[in-house]
């Protein structure tokens, strides 16, 4: 298996590269700006590894994508490259438009045009995986879960953007017949987890963020794997979308709280929430939750790589 990883040198994606490449021993180029948030060290466990490539290239550069994917010749390209924080798109909204709407754009072509001069058999195989959020959906309210069938509702320029970019990854599967797959998750944390993140941020600061609700999170590690996908992805039903819920449900509040008592810090009731308290991102921190009955493997047809 050869597979495609970009913004591999994320937090979510180094783990699905360092599982694939350690656990399922497929072959991977991982492609990634190396923007802000990435981190070649994240992907130290797989550095002079046989089976995995680096490329420093932006997904928005078409001639590099097309050269990429044409070179290495991938079964799967798994698209994970993305502008990703909340807060950085409520103050600065043009690079989430250009990186995850015109960055998708520009890599559902690529590999459109790779996968039409494919063989029939290696097109059959061929997958492209979207990997999104469940934010798209916008806010719930004390009770209920995410579905397949909830009606789109973005409430900030991230959501938004990656909103736009899944009607982009659906529409060329349904206009051009382009294997895609829609993953959909939940909130994330886990081991190389960019400082700016909440988690991370707790530790570093040793307080608790009072927010306005609830957020529920799932470690990435869990989430790499299911995101390997085979031949049968997602086609329950003609439908090509991925829900990935919490079992059991990790509120925000409770999360932060175990690194604080760990830290031996109490809450600091005078923190700077400025941005935290602003409107939309109050309604960003109410609660996201996606189905869990929609990621299990049995309820999808689904089996993971290998």
């Amino acid at each position: 298996m050869r597979v495609i990883v970009t913004g591999g040198a994320g937090f979510i994606g180094s783990a699905v590269v360092r599982h694939l490449v350690l656990d399922k021993e497929a072959e991977v180029l991982t492609i990634d700006a190396l923007t802000y948030a990435g981190c070649e060290a994240s992907l130290r466990a797989v550095a002079g590894h046989k089976n995995h490539r680096f490329l420093r290239a932006d997904i928005r550069d078409g001639a590099a994508m097309e050269t990429a994917i044409a070179t290495f010749r991938p079964d799967r390209i798994m698209h994970l490259a993305a502008e990703s924080h909340v807060d950085r798109s409520i103050t600065g909204a043009a690079d989430f438009v250009q990186t995850n709407v015109v960055g998708t754009f520009t890599l559902l072509e690529a590999a459109r045009s790779y996968w039409n001069g494919l063989e029939a058999d290696a097109r059959e195989r061929f997958r492209f995986l979207h990997v999104s959020t469940d934010e798209v959906y916008g806010s719930l309210g004390e009770t209920g879960l995410f579905a397949e069938t909830t009606p789109y509702d973005p409430s900030s320029p991230y959501s938004a953007s990656k909103a736009a970019s899944d009607h982009f990854a659906k529409a060329w599967q349904r206009t051009y017949g382009l294997p895609v797959v829609v993953s959909n998750c939940s909130n994330n944390y886990g081991p190389y987890h960019f400082p700016e993140k909440l988690i991370p941020l707790t530790i570093l600061n040793a307080l608790v963020v009072e927010g306005h609700g609830e957020l529920f999170l799932i470690q990435a590690p869990d989430r790499g794997k299911p995101l390997a996908l085979n031949d049968q992805a997602c086609r329950r039903h003609g439908r090509n979308i991925l829900r990935q819920g919490v079992a059991p449900e990790i509120t925000l509040r409770l999360r932060c709280q175990q690194p604080v008592r760990m830290c031996g810090s109490a809450a600091d009731p005078h923190h700077d929430a400025s941005v935290l308290d602003s409107p939309v991102r109050v309604e960003q921190l109410r609660a996201n939750r996606a189905d869990i009955r929609t990621q299990r493997l049995g309820d999808h047809n689904l089996q993971p790589i290998g």
